[in-house]
């Protein structure tokens, strides 16, 4: 059993005692209640516990004077190196016998394949307390419940059988006439939906000959009425310059008048 930290001991070595319980369960107990101080000013406090073999994780209890703690399991990914998973953020309750410890407690899932197959567990611990002494955690005990040995990995389904040249062959054909009937399908509609448009077009052409013969009708009207209104003005304009010259009475004058002579 390897038990590590970030933060190192200020008297007795970290270390945690394993012992199998009647029921075949794992009991991970620490040694002796220590204390942990802060190498430097930006080292986070952890605790990790390497287990011996993989295991399937229960129950976690600790004694500690962080307010919180944060709690990763180990497990061996695909790449078969160590990796630790995100567990949970659990909130202490405040120890009745002192103030500055709290008690964490937390229960791992059983129908979790992650929890069943735990090498290791970490721990980080935040907010601890008394704030004047946040350089260093109490660590008054720790107790973690596991099963030895890991569930074994769930069996890969079977692959499909096989299928021969023949089966191969019918599939292929079958595809083929689907395929063809879905063609024929979508060109059918696109033909009639081609067949709207042009009915809508040439209904659009014939209307627009229409408008435009309308057009030409009207504009020839009109133009034929204004032609006639300026001609018929004509007419009784040259009906009335006739009517004045007959009106008109010319003033003789005699050539051997003198209008010098009096």
């Amino acid at each position: 059993m390897q038990v590590t930290s970030t933060w190192t001991s200020t008297a007795d070595a970290l270390a945690c005692d394993l012992e199998t319980l009647d029921d075949g369960s794992l009991a991970v107990k620490l040694g002796a209640s220590l204390s942990l101080e802060r190498p430097d000013e930006d080292s986070p406090c952890s605790i990790t516990l390497a287990f011996p073999a993989a295991c399937t994780l229960k129950t976690l209890e600790l004694t500690s004077s962080a307010r919180h703690a944060e709690v990763y399991v180990g497990i061996i990914n695909a790449k078969k190196e160590r990796e630790f998973k995100y567990f949970e953020t659990i909130r202490g309750v405040r120890d009745g016998s002192d103030k500055d410890l709290y008690q964490i407690a937390a229960s791992f899932p059983a129908n979790d394949e992650t929890y069943q197959r735990a090498v290791a567990i970490m721990l980080k611990f935040l907010s601890l307390q008394p704030a004047a002494k946040k350089h260093v955690l109490r660590l008054h005990d720790m107790h973690v419940r596991a099963m030895s040995g890991a569930l074994a990995p769930p069996q890969s389904a079977p692959s499909a059988p096989s299928l021969n040249g023949a089966s191969m062959a019918m599939l292929f054909q079958v595809q083929s006439a689907m395929q063809a009937q879905l063609e024929a399908k979508i060109y059918s509609a696109i033909d009639a939906k081609l067949g709207q448009l042009a009915a809508r077009l040439q209904s659009s052409e014939a209307l627009v000959q229409r408008l435009a013969a309308q057009v030409q009708e009207n504009q020839s009207t009109h133009d034929a009425a204004a032609l006639a209104s300026v001609l018929d003005r004509l007419s009784h304009l040259e009906n009335d310059f006739a009517a004045l010259k007959t009106q008109h009475v010319p003033i003789p004058v005699d050539p051997t008048t003198d209008d010098s002579v009096n």
